[in-house]
């Protein structure tokens, strides 16, 4: 960093300070003394003196000085320049010591800048790993749930073209017949089942709170045969309710719910509705025919 700086270069700026500090000092110090010529001056006065000089003795303190000049160091090192002396020293310290902190504060800030430069690599690394894993964790539940659907136990509702009887006597007791499937690579426990058969006047399916039993053995196993079961009506039919069905004024409902478990799932649920509806034709040949109808909505005719 441009902040540190090398060994050479510190020594000249120490080198240059103190030029700065001592050069003025030894300017105050030849200043203030005078010159020899000045020294011998004397001021011209107008009042003449009679002065008695031993010639002799200022001679030999003369030739003395001369002998004996003061040196640059005793002058450099003179009381009175102990306080710069010091200042400069403090200052030279100092210089050193901000050197020295710039250097380790520099080294911190590389060390640091590589500390984070390493955590960034190890953040991305960690992040891409997490995203691998989520991937992978997706795709396993994606195979799990693909082979759960292929696997799992499914109950279907086929139900029979309904055969009106002829009242025998006032009234008739009715009845729908329909098969249950289990289907799939596992068997369906079953944990309830209900099946009602309703007449209304109405293609829409009377509100009825009534679920009587279905009565399905508690295990279905796959097979292609299918369980016969019937459902009764529960109202005796007259023969003028016979006649309404066969000519499209009265509706013969069937709805059930079958609700049952597999080694995958504990709830699973089929239900059906469906609605009979004469054809409205018979001849000498044929009687009266109809055809069931799925009843549309959300919660009918559905498998879970």
């Amino acid at each position: 960093m441009f902040l540190c700086y090398n060994f050479s270069t510190m020594k000249f700026w120490v080198l240059v300070a103190a030029l700065v500090v001592i050069l003025p000092v030894h300017g105050q110090e030849k200043r203030s003394h005078p010159a020899p010529g000045q020294q011998n001056a004397k001021p011209e006065s107008p009042v003449s003196r009679v002065v008695v000089v031993d010639q002799d003795n200022s001679d030999r303190q003369k030739d003395g000085a001369k002998d004996h000049p003061q040196g640059y160091f005793s002058r450099l090192f003179s009381p009175e320049n102990l306080p710069n002396i010091g200042l400069f020293v403090a200052g030279v310290v100092g210089i050193v010591v901000a050197i020295c902190t710039l250097k380790a504060i520099g080294k911190q800030a590389d060390h640091m800048e590589r500390q984070t430069g390493i955590l960034k690599k190890s953040v991305a690394a960690a992040e891409a790993n997490a995203e691998a894993a989520k991937a992978n964790a997706e795709a396993a539940n994606r195979g799990i749930e693909i082979m759960i659907g292929k696997e799992r136990a499914r109950i279907r509702v086929e139900v029979a073209d309904l055969e009106l009887d002829e009242p025998v006597g006032e009234f008739s007791l009715q009845q729908v017949k329909y098969k249950v499937f289990s289907y799939g690579a596992v068997a369906a426990f079953i944990s309830k089942s209900t099946a009602l058969v309703e007449i209304s006047d109405s293609e829409e399916p009377p509100h009825s709170t009534v679920n009587p039993p279905a009565s399905l053995p508690a295990v279905l196993y796959p097979n292609i045969e299918g369980v016969d079961k019937h459902a009764l009506l529960l109202t005796a039919l007259r023969k003028e309710d016979i006649d309404g069905i066969h000519e499209g004024k009265s509706f013969i409902h069937l709805r059930g719910s079958i609700k049952y478990g597999d080694v995958f799932a504990s709830e699973r649920e089929t239900r059906f509705k469906y609605v009979w509806k004469s054809s409205g034709y018979s001849n000498f040949f044929a009687s009266y025919r109809g055809y069931w109808i799925k009843t549309e909505g959300g919660q009918d005719n559905v498998e879970t």
